[in-house]
Parts: C-alpha cells; sequence; structure tokens
C-alpha cells in the first residue's frame, strides 16, 4: 500500500483500489469533502505531471474521462490531486506504483 498527501487531498493506493480522501477545508475547496474509490480494473491510465514553476498533478483517468492537460484542469477534476515541488519524488513514485498495477 502507498499513501501520498498533496494539496488538495490525500491519495492510498493498493492492489484493488486507489482512493482519494478531502477531509480538511483546503481540501474541498474544489470538491466535496469525502472519499472516492477508483477500482484498479477502471483505471486506462494515470496521468502524472511534475511540479515546477506551477504545481504538478496526479489524475487516474478512467475510461470516457478527459485527462487533465494542465495543473488548472486538475484542480477541478475529482480524480487527480495537486502537489508542490518538494514532493515531485513521492508523486513520482505512487503513480509508477498504480501504472505497474493497471
Amino acid at each position: 500500500m502507498k499513501t501520498f498527501k498533496g494539496l488538495n487531498g490525500k491519495i492510498t493506493a493498493d492492489e484493488d483500489k486507489v482512493v482519494l480522501t478531502r477531509s480538511t477545508k483546503l481540501d474541498s475547496v474544489f470538491h466535496e469533502a469525502g472519499s472516492i474509490t477508483i477500482p484498479i480494473d477502471q483505471i486506462e491510465k494515470v496521468a502524472f505531471s511534475e511540479g515546477g514553476l506551477t504545481n504538478g498533478f496526479i489524475a487516474f483517468v478512467r475510461k470516457g474521462d478527459k485527462r487533465p492537460h494542465s495543473v488548472f484542469s486538475a484542480m477541478k477534476q475529482d480524480n487527480a490531486v495537486v502537489f508542490r515541488l518538494t514532493k515531485n519524488d513521492a508523486a513520482r513514485e505512487l503513480a509508477e506504483y498504480v501504472k505497474a498495477l493497471i
């Protein structure tokens, strides 16, 4: 199991599912507070963009979902978590873990 905390939520991933949890006021600025569970077999792609001049993001793309193309579009998607430059390594590790499972 892998866990990652971003700016607008926490991701927990295991062999069966990815859970995105939004529990703080900052987490729920663009999203409802609570959890979203995505079964691994429903994830078609893991979109990962490193932080740099802007924040980075991880998004779990299901069939029919649009892949976010910028951190601004990722901030509005329920299946994405945004993070700062200092979290690039941890975010990449989680993204690679999920990619290996799909």
